[in-house]
């Protein structure tokens, strides 16, 4: 599997941001509610970063032993 391809997958998995309808008009609000957003990823990409290490360093060590 190509790093491309998980890095894909992992983007699947993740929650997604507000939809459109879910959008305030005002800048600052919305601005406000993309970092909160944001924020809220920061879980999930650390959990899916440690899963995708682990499926390299798996990798790495059947092809050097």
């Amino acid at each position: 599997m190509s790093p491309r391809r998980l890095q894909l997958i992992g983007m699947e998995r993740m929650p997604r941001l507000r939809q459109a309808e879910e959008i305030t008009e005002d800048a600052s609000t919305a601005a406000e509610q993309h970092v909160e957003d944001l924020r809220a990823l920061i879980p999930a990409v650390r959990r899916q970063l440690g899963k995708a290490q682990a499926t390299y360093k798996r990798a790495f060590d059947a092809r050097t032993q």
